[in-house]
């Protein structure tokens, strides 16, 4: 799934895809390669 973050609180981002909003953390590749999440930016869920 594509989403969108809508906000960022300490670790935990909220992500919107199709009316649905999800909670969720980084890992993996976000917190190894040291990449920034930026609100209204596309991720996958």
């Amino acid at each position: 799934m594509i989403g969108r973050i809508i906000k960022i609180v300490s670790n935990t981002y909220f992500v919107e895809e199709n009316e649905k909003i999800f909670e969720c953390t980084a890992r993996g590749k976000l917190r190894g390669e040291d990449l920034k999440p930026v609100v209204r930016r596309q991720c996958r869920v």
